[in-house]
């Protein structure tokens, strides 16, 4: 799995469009192609929403079409406004949201007897 870290290290320098070479999503749509992981579409270094949503879908499968959407334009949005440093932080949102095993807690009856109700806690 691509971090955010390991795509800003291969793409440091993200820019505004028609200002770089590359936005923030675009770098992340990039490293997937460089993985091979995506197909080049002519919109790679500044991805569409379109694009960058399936991307991210692709680079992290736990996300619904709708949480890749609502990340997508996070990081477009603030790339857009040269706020860089927070187009990383949602890409790294995106990348890592439902990656990491949630605790389940089991809460056993107040009704049941406490040798059963230990065991049902533990």
């Amino acid at each position: 799995m691509l971090t955010a870290s390991q795509i800003r290290e291969q793409f440091p320098r993200p820019n505004r469009p028609s200002v770089g070479p590359y936005c923030v999503g675009g770098a992340c749509v990039l490293a997937l192609i460089r993985e091979g992981l995506f197909w080049p579409t002519l919109d790679s270094t500044y991805p569409s929403l379109q694009t960058l949503s399936h991307a991210l879908q692709v680079a992290n499968p736990h996300l619904s079409l709708g949480e890749a959407r609502l990340c997508a334009a996070s990081i477009v949005l603030a790339n857009d406004r040269g706020l860089f440093d927070s187009a990383w932080y949602y890409l790294n949102e995106a990348l890592t949201l439902h990656t990491h095993p949630v605790p389940m807690v089991v809460m056993a009856p107040a009704s049941m007897p406490d040798e059963e109700r230990e065991l049902a806690m533990v």
